[in-house]
Order: structure tokens, then sequence, then C-alpha cells
């Protein structure tokens, strides 16, 4: 794929441009809550389905390689890195790793900030495995944007976990403390909406 695909660069544009959305909406309306833990799961799986997309249309392709039991066949045939396929086990890993810290109660509220160093630091090292553009000396532009993503990822962890002594639930009745008026309202909405 070339850089300007929008086929191969969805996913990296679409995370960071997705993160800012929400939090800004989050902002915007005053909800406090934390809403990533599901996406940590979610997103991954989207990707996967992603890649079965690239592995079907033969775009993401790997650098050329000699022929093994561990390489794949383009439509030239051409053996090269199975990069779509790489990824998709790594995102099918992703979602099911983030499964068991949910039910294991692990980590509330950094799941998807785990995810995007994760993903990141996958993509970033998986990059110079696929025949990608570089832009910037050896790095290619998603490499560029998969750091950004790991950084934000990071920042963001360091952010909850120094709040993570203040009391935070993520959903609670809106109605019910808009119900009520005054100082008891902000006591209220303080202990319904802790750190984004």
């Amino acid at each position: 794929c070339d850089w300007s695909s929008d086929v191969c660069s969805s996913d990296l544009g679409g995370l960071l441009g997705g993160y800012a959305t929400v939090e800004f909406a989050k902002r915007l309306l005053g909800f406090r809550g934390v809403t990533g833990d599901w996406f940590a799961t979610v997103v991954p799986l989207s990707i996967a389905l992603g890649r079965v997309g690239c592995i079907l249309h033969g775009c993401c392709r790997g650098h050329v390689c000699s022929p093994a039991w561990w390489s794949v066949t383009d439509a030239e045939g051409v053996a090269r890195w199975p990069a779509a396929q790489v990824e998709l086990g790594f995102n099918l890993a992703a979602a099911a790793g983030f499964l068991v810290l949910r039910r294991r109660g692990a980590l509330p509220g950094q799941h998807f900030h785990v995810f995007m160093v994760a993903y990141g630091l996958f993509r970033f090292a998986h990059e110079f495995a696929r025949a990608t553009p570089a832009v910037l000396g050896p790095f290619s532009g998603y490499q560029i944007a998969a750091l950004g993503l790991a950084g934000l990822g990071a920042w963001r962890f360091a952010q909850r976990r120094r709040g993570a002594g203040r009391p935070a639930v993520r959903f609670c009745d809106r109605n019910h403390s808009m119900a009520k008026s005054g100082h008891e309202t902000d006591v209220l909405r303080s202990k319904c909406f802790g750190d984004d």
C-alpha cells in the first residue's frame, strides 16, 4: 500500500482522531466517567476485521522475502512477509487479553491506554517488515503516527494512575443527581464522575 491509501492508513489515524473526538465530546458535555475499557476490546476486533479485508484485497503487504512455510504469495507470485496476517493475530490476541483483564477486574479504566501503547509499539516495530514508503529517514508515516499513539497512551495512563486515589464511578444515574439541588447536587456529581 502507499501512504495515501485510505484502506491502509485508516486505523492509526482513526485511533488518534477518534480518541481526540471522544475526549473533546466528554469535556464539552461535562462527562468525566471512564468509557475506554470496552473500546479496548472492540477496537482490536474492528482492526482485525479490517485486516481480513486486507488479506482478501491483497493490500498492506510485507517486504519481499525468500519462500518459507510462513511466507505468503502475492498476486504476482512473489513471496512476502505475512504483514496483514501478523497484525490480524496481534489484534485477536489483544482482544482476548482485554476480555481476561475485564473478567479479573485488572487495571480498571486503563485498558484503552494499554492498547494504545501496545498497538503503537507493535505497529512501529512491524512497519520495518512492511512494504511502506519511508518519509523521514528510515521511518514511514505510519511509524511516526504509531509513536504518537504510544506516547499519548503512556501519558494518559500516567495521568489516570496519578488520579487513582480519587473516588470514581464509571456510570451513575444522572437523573437522580440532577433531581437534587444546590450543594447536594455538586457533591453527588463529584461522586458520580471521576477522572475521564
